[in-house]
């Protein structure tokens, strides 16, 4: 028979119940309750089958079924009735005695493993003989209990056990699904499980594998765990080298998904390692437009904004977002006149140009047009010919605005240099400052004191010296500090540490960190070729 979960759980945690309008009743549906949502478990169906009234309501009553994660969906007195209620069931874990009238509990264990393979089965017997519990192995059956020993600590191992087991296996299978999706090899849709919630979301973790200290994969593992812990029926699964891709589906929590993901990040970010977060629109699972890759796409799209926004953050995506902003005439203006200037040696007339262009920059770009300009810029600037694809990685490894920022206007600095000299055309207060910031990089150096050498306020000169040079005042005493121990690494006298002190850097860590954001590789490695 089919029963009731409250007939075999302590607490109101789930309800049958019955919707009738006028004129027509619908059927039966099982509604679980607010109590039952907010454990964190993945829930499995146990049927239990034996001849014995008494001996199901032994088990019954011996373990607190609903608060640990079964739910008991049926009984059934002998093994035909038990196949007969599988066929109507899904029973993922089956306990059953041996000895039964009609089919007997070796028999029933051999049909329902080659019918339902992926089934647990427990088997009780009252005899402690080998030749029993060679069988049913041989079977396959999971565990052969002793009934004379069955008692509820050996119950709950057994089920705790078998649990782990299923939640192993379930996870590889619908994770192996998502991955054949994301690398487009089977529709996600096609998936027989892919309907079982009536709405989803997919979330993006997006790592920056330079700033995880070499441990991308323990972040991402962790990660993963964590979201496992929030969202036990989700999917989760590595796609590439830097991203984790999350499959929420709509009954996995009655809070919005933005406050577990904030819990994740927080975690990881406890741990020094920065990771930003997109996620979808809602996606509903029956919609013939609905696609789980053009749900990827949005929470891809989202968590790239961090190119532009920074990272740790959690960005939802917007269809009302306006995406574009690439000129691509005027760009093609400014590349001229930046051609004829740098060819006339006007440096500051293109210094302006160039400022001009990085200041369109902006969060209404795409990522990618922004890169696209940066590399015309650089290729433009290069003194010695550089190979495009070794231009296009370093530009391609940028993680935020900001660096790419930075990246441009080193060379465009190191193309000034070899033509004139440098700062001698930049208007007197600017030229100023930047002679203050390079003769004290490598001191606590800060804006006001700046701002304060030169005679301005301190917003004033903030906002102007951005304006002159392209940078923020921030990231120009970054870019300085950096080309100070590009040029020390390349001398080859000094550790790392006593270079990182040199430059201003309190922290070796710190210096490593944001070295390698600047140039694409960690000081141990550059040779400054």
């Amino acid at each position: 028979m089919l029963i009731k979960p409250s007939d075999c759980s302590t607490g109101p945690t789930a309800a049958w119940t019955f919707e009738a309008s006028p004129g027509k009743a619908r059927p039966l549906r099982f509604v679980f309750t607010r109590a039952y949502r907010r454990r964190n478990v993945m829930s499995f169906n146990v049927l239990i089958v034996d001849d014995e009234p008494m001996a199901r309501a032994g088990l019954l009553s011996m373990y607190d079924w609903d608060r640990n994660g079964f739910r008991v969906v049926g009984e059934a007195s002998d093994g035909r009735k038990a196949l007969q209620l599988m066929e109507e069931i899904d029973a993922h874990i089956v306990i059953t005695d041996i000895a039964m009238p009609v089919m007997d509990g070796l028999e029933f264990a051999r049909i329902s493993k080659e019918r339902f393979p992926r089934t647990k089965i427990v088997l009780l017997s009252c005899h402690n003989e080998f030749d029993y519990a060679r069988q049913a192995m041989r079977i396959g059956v999971s565990e052969y209990l002793l009934k004379v020993r069955l008692e509820s600590p050996l119950l709950e191992r057994t089920l705790v056990s078998l649990r782990e087991q299923l939640v192993a296996e379930t996870r590889a299978g619908k994770e192996q699904a998502l991955t054949k999706a994301l690398e487009r090899i089977t529709p996600w849709e096609s998936q027989p499980f892919a309907a079982d919630a009536p709405a989803y979301s997919v979330a993006v973790l997006l790592f920056e594998p330079a700033d995880c200290n070499g441990e991308a994969d323990n972040a991402l593992e962790s990660a993963r765990n964590r979201f496992y812990a929030c969202f036990p029926e989700g999917h989760a699964a590595r796609h590439g080298k830097d991203q984790l891709v999350c499959y929420i589906p709509e009954s996995s929590g009655g809070r919005p998904i933005e406050l577990p993901f904030a819990d994740i990040q927080r975690a990881l970010s406890e741990r020094d390692v920065p990771l930003s977060i997109g996620l979808s629109l809602l996606q509903s699972s029956t919609a013939p437009e609905a696609s789980f890759l053009a749900a990827y796409a949005q929470a891809l799209e989202a968590a790239e904004r961090r190119f532009f926004v920074g990272p740790n953050q959690i960005v939802s995506y917007s269809s009302k977002r306006s995406v574009g902003g690439r000129d691509g005439q005027r760009f093609f203006e400014t590349m001229h006149c930046l051609k004829k200037f740098l060819s006339d040696g006007f440096m500051e007339k293109a210094h302006e140009q160039l400022v001009k262009v990085a200041g369109d920059w902006g969060s209404h770009w795409r990522r990618a047009d922004v890169v696209d300009e940066a590399k015309q810029l650089v290729r433009l600037f290069q003194g010695e010919p550089a190979p495009l694809g070794e231009i296009d990685a370093w530009l391609d490894d940028c993680p935020d605005l900001s660096t790419l920022k930075m990246r441009v206007f080193e060379r465009f600095d190191a193309l000034r240099g070899r033509i004139d000299g440098g700062e001698r055309d930049r208007t007197g207060w600017v030229q100023k400052a930047i002679l203050y910031i390079h003769e004290r990089y490598s001191e606590d150096l800060c804006l006001a004191d700046v701002a304060n050498h030169v005679s301005l306020s301190r917003n004033y000169f903030s906002d102007q010296f951005r304006r002159h040079t392209g940078l923020t005042f921030i990231d120009y005493v970054t870019m300085t500090r950096m080309a100070k121990a590009k040029e020390l690494l390349r001398e080859g006298r000094l550790r790392v540490y006593e270079i990182a002190e040199r430059c201003g850097f309190n922290d070796v860590k710190h210096f490593s960190k944001q070295f390698r954001k600047y140039t694409g590789k960690p000081p141990s490695e550059y040779s400054g070729r």
